[in-house]
């Protein structure tokens, strides 16, 4: 939708294709000065070319196409600025995003706490007679996280509100390979960690449909046994709140906030049984 507002816009701005070409001048050039710049690290990181080899196989291309761009930057005020203005927008965006969360992780990174120490204090508290024993429940809850080897901290909040602990926790992980595709013998990674936990690894290509429901059957395999039917998955929702002298400008804050809110629901992304889904939200100031 809003590639063909953009294009409906743009056409009706300039008025005919004429007006248009230097626009799209600038933008096909430009891609392809681009295109051979990043060819050249791929020839080295990739296919092992040393940079003198890779230089002079492109080296002609990119003298070319250099040409070109010039040529078409000189009519920058005659519509051109705008395929500049499109990509300064989006560099500002990903950068704000990728800053941000940066400093999110760093902020959040504070309180984690070591998943195995966790585990081994508050299994050695199930069973006993004291106000901060948790109460051991049947089935299974699925706890997603990012970071495997921390508590994640929806199985925090979890304990702290409800005193709740189900018979078999699983620390859920999923990762994208840097491949297209993952075949199903290599889908999960099963460790047992205690007796109540197991950490689960799902391994996806970035071409894969993570759909955690499917491979949850996979993982059967590899020896963990539940019933779909006895599972929760528990998912935490952060709320960004924007605070003064932080490590953001306010501008970056608010724009961060924004897009963090157009961010896609997980428990649809990863097909997850959406009445077997729980929700645990927290405010978290940046």
């Amino acid at each position: 939708m809003l590639l063909l507002i953009g294009v409906i816009v743009l056409i009706i701005s300039f008025g005919s294709s004429e007006s248009l070409a230097t626009a799209y001048g600038i933008s096909v050039t430009g891609a392809m000065v681009v295109t051979t710049l990043m060819s050249f690290q791929f020839l080295r990181s990739v296919w092992n070319f040393k940079a003198v080899t890779a230089g002079l196989v492109l080296a002609p291309l990119l003298v070319v196409e250099t040409v070109f761009l010039m040529a078409n930057v000189v009519k920058v005020h005659d519509g051109g600025w705008v395929p500049l203005a499109l990509a300064g927008a989006i560099i500002l965006v990903m950068w704000t995003w990728t800053k941000g969360s940066r400093y999110l992780r760093t902020k959040i990174a504070k309180n984690d706490i070591p998943l195995e120490a966790f585990i081994k204090s508050l299994e050695s508290s199930i069973g006993r007679e004291s106000a901060s024993a948790p109460v051991t429940v049947p089935g299974t809850a699925v706890f997603l996280t990012s970071v495997p080897n921390m508590t994640p901290g929806v199985l925090l909040h979890n304990l702290k509100h409800n005193h709740v602990l189900h018979e078999q926790n699983v620390i859920l992980t999923i990762t994208t390979q840097d491949k297209p595709y993952v075949p199903e013998e290599e889908r999960v990674d099963l460790t047992r960690l205690s007796k109540h936990f197991v950490r689960l690894e799902m391994k996806f290509g970035f071409m894969d449909e993570p759909n955690v429901t499917k491979a949850l059957s996979v993982s059967r395999k590899a020896g963990f046994k539940f019933e779909i039917m006895q599972t929760s998955f528990y998912l935490g929702r952060r709320n960004l709140v924007s605070t003064p002298n932080t490590g953001l400008l306010r501008w970056q804050e608010s724009l961060y906030i924004a897009l963090a809110d157009f961010g896609i629901d997980p428990s649809a992304y990863f097909k997850l049984p959406p009445n077997r889904v729980v929700e645990l939200g927290e405010q978290v100031a940046i």
